[in-house]
């Protein structure tokens, strides 16, 4: 990853900022200039992923933290459940938990390489949505908590990531099967419009919400699987 010069700065300035705050992180994106399909389609949703989290921590917290870029007070955040799914989440959980906030800070920018290729980035964004949607049913019990995020942020988080993919994966699998037999001349043609727009409107939001869609369908097929594992992604020659 590679920060911003004032990146790091910004971001404990914003921990301190604030009693309450026991946790923040950084606002990740893709390396600048980088113009591959997969950097422009993960470029749109980060751009709306860093806006919900600033959103929920300008009310109370975030869990949807970004690991490349995490500060914490030791003292109030001392210890962290790495065997339930993504542990940068579950410092933010670990922080609400005991009653404090964990926030985004957008001003302290990060960056980091995409996998180059489609093949390479599935496989990481399958294993991050399968530990982010992990450490989210690891931690309903703070769904008992009477403040701004387990009454709504939370549960707004679960119907996203447990509930959307599922619908949307289900919906278009029965919207295409009903239209092929129905009109199948229509829905060879919205197949292949579909695949247009994939391919020369890569960076809109459309086009990043069905992806996300099915990384997310795909981290929740591998709910009791061990996916941890270390993998570079880096562009660099020897790396990876």
């Amino acid at each position: 990853v590679f920060f911003e010069c004032e990146a790091l700065e910004r971001l404990i300035a914003r921990l301190v900022s604030d009693e309450r705050i026991a946790a923040v992180c950084g606002d990740l994106y893709p390396l600048p200039g980088d113009g591959s399909h997969p950097a422009q389609m993960e470029g749109a949703y980060r751009h709306y992923y860093g806006r919900m989290c600033s959103w929920e921590s300008a009310i109370d917290s975030t869990y949807a933290f970004n690991g490349a870029l995490v500060a914490f007070k030791r003292d109030l955040v001392t210890r962290i459940d790495d065997r339930r799914g993504a542990d940068d989440a579950n410092t933010a959980f670990e922080a609400i938990r005991r009653g404090y906030m964990a926030v985004y800070e957008p001003g302290a920018q990060v960056y980091e390489d995409v996998p180059p290729n489609f093949h390479r980035q599935y496989r990481q964004k399958s294993r991050r949505a399968t530990h982010l949607i992990e450490a989210t049913v690891s931690n309903l019990d703070l769904l008992r908590l009477s403040r701004p995020f387990s009454r709504f942020f939370y549960p707004l988080r679960i119907y996203m990531y447990l509930v959307t993919p599922a619908l949307f994966f289900a919906g278009s699998v029965l919207f295409t099967i009903g239209l092929a037999l129905a009109h199948p001349i229509l829905a060879i043609g919205i197949l292949g419009c579909s695949l247009l727009i994939g391919y020369f409107w890569r960076s809109s939001t459309i086009v990043s919400f069905a992806t996300n869609q099915a990384y997310l369908v795909k981290g929740l097929l591998n709910l009791g699987k061990d996916m941890r594992v270390w993998e570079s992604t880096s562009n660099k020659v020897g790396t990876g």
